[in-house]
């Protein structure tokens, strides 16, 4: 016959109940010796439950394997009907969108018509440039434009909303007009800070709009006849001026939503940019984050304001130098 020992330690062996190794002279507790029969044990019979437990087991997790699949069928089956839900009310906005812009346009191109009537009694372009800009309803199409290239194009419009009147101030009082040369402006859009510009004081001449819109292109040459605008990328900057500006740059003023573009290509601009400019010029840039939107490596000079609270939503300018 086939025996096992098996040690069983009983608490009744205990040495009147006392914790182990209570008397070191004596064993906390006598071990008793057991003998069992393997044979008496069936491990064929086991061996099949065994296998029969397994099966089973493959068995459940196919079952569940198959109603996860069929939940994940029906997930994407849901899903594919709500993108084409949401696609179909994309469509709907972007037709409202411009069947609103078309109406406030044609309320503007109304307005405009009866400002350039009274041309003769403005002394400037900065002047008609405000007076056409002020308008109500040229304020409603800019939001319109805004609203529908931002739909558009997210990651290049950036904002569903143009910049308000202070955050344009608060950049343009960051410009030193008697640095000589070129101003350009990157970014423009609808124009609010390229009129904060021309109302500072800035000689039309001195502008150059650098954007890549070309809804916002046209109607920038409209509303300022005499500042030059370029169709161009902002971030292949010394290719896109190359025809235009053959001098040192004064300052360079920026709407561009940095923050959408990833970090070397920032900080290339930037390079670019005091690389082209004066030494004594300034890179002007807005931003709604807390920090920097360009790296500060030691490599330049930098200086923020204080938050506009005035502005959609609220921003901070950076004035970047050369440390040269």
């Amino acid at each position: 016959m086939t025996f096992c020992s098996v040690v069983v330690y009983d608490e009744a062996h205990w040495p009147n109940g006392a914790p182990l190794l209570l008397d070191k002279n004596r064993p906390p507790f006598a071990p008793r010796k057991l003998k069992i029969d393997l044979k008496k044990f069936d491990l064929k019979s086991l061996d099949a439950k065994s296998q029969e437990l397994k099966q089973e087991l493959k068995d459940d997790f196919r079952r569940l394997e198959q109603k996860l699949e069929a939940k994940g069928q029906e997930f994407k089956s849901d899903f594919k009907k709500f993108e084409e839900k949401l696609d179909a009310k994309g469509r709907e906005l972007k037709d409202d969108i411009k069947r609103f812009e078309q109406k406030v346009t044609s309320k503007a191109k109304e307005t405009l018509a009866k400002a350039r009537t009274t041309k003769s009694k403005v002394d400037s372009p900065k002047k008609l440039a405000k007076l056409e800009t002020n308008k109500k309803s040229n304020t409603l199409a800019d939001d319109a434009k805004f609203l529908l290239n931002w739909v558009e194009s997210p990651l290049k419009t950036g904002s569903i909303i143009p910049s308000s009147k202070e955050l344009a101030k608060g950049m343009v009082d960051a410009l030193d007009l008697s640095i000589p040369g070129y101003v350009i402006e990157l970014g423009p859009g609808t124009g609010p800070v390229t009129l904060a510009l021309l109302e500072r004081g800035l000689e039309p001449s001195r502008l150059v709009l650098v954007e890549y819109s070309s809804d916002f292109v046209k109607l920038l040459r409209d509303r300022f006849p005499d500042v030059a605008v370029i169709q161009g990328d902002a971030y292949d900057l010394d290719q896109t001026l190359a025809a235009y500006v053959n001098e040192p740059i004064a300052a360079i003023v920026s709407s561009l939503p940095l923050l959408t573009r990833p970090e070397a290509e920032r900080t290339n601009l930037l390079r670019t940019a005091l690389r082209m400019m004066r030494t004594d010029g300034r890179f002007i840039q807005f931003t709604y984050g807390n920090t920097s939107p360009i790296p500060l490596d030691g490599h330049f000079e930098s200086s923020v304001s204080k938050r506009i609270w005035k502005n959609i939503p609220p921003a901070r300018v950076w004035t970047y130098r050369s440390s040269v």
